[in-house]
């Protein structure tokens, strides 16, 4: 989508745009950095190569030390495989989004439905596919509120 960005999209602090997968417009407030960039670039987004941006996010994890091992799966002629690779191989700008959706209530302070409209996402699919809570620690959860 940031791509497809140009000034018809920014109306003062904020980019609307219509989601093409979706359907929905969005409204995203804007950053003053990211108003600069925009100002700087004539109104469009910059050039992005996904590629590109998704091998310097590789190269800056790798760079800050995310190099733990942890196990992937891949599926290999209708096999799944398991190894064992570095962390920083398997960060993409899709972890980027699912981290600002995770993380947004803790520094945002915004509640899931506000951070569904923020980011076009159906608050049954945030809820489902970002905000996973494991069963055990639900029920731990339950279980402490009945000590209070």
């Amino acid at each position: 989508e940031l791509r497809r960005i140009n000034q018809t999209h920014i109306t003062k602090d904020f980019i609307r745009i219509t989601q093409q997968k979706t359907k929905r417009e969005v409204v995203i407030p804007l950053d003053p950095k990211a108003i600069v960039i925009f100002q700087r670039n004539g109104g469009r987004s910059p050039k992005i190569n996904e590629q590109a941006v998704n091998r310097e996010i590789k190269n800056i994890c790798k760079d800050i030390g995310m190099t733990q091992l942890i196990t992937v799966r891949d599926n290999v002629a209708a096999k799944d495989i398991e190894k064992q690779v570095p962390k920083y191989t398997q960060i993409t700008s899709h972890t980027a989004s699912k981290t600002f959706i995770s993380l947004a209530k803790e520094i945002y302070n915004l509640d899931p439905p506000a951070v569904a409209v923020i980011v076009g996402k159906s608050l049954k699919t945030l809820l489902n596919h970002y905000f996973n809570l494991p069963r055990e620690e639900a029920i731990k959860r339950m279980q402490e509120s009945w000590m209070k």
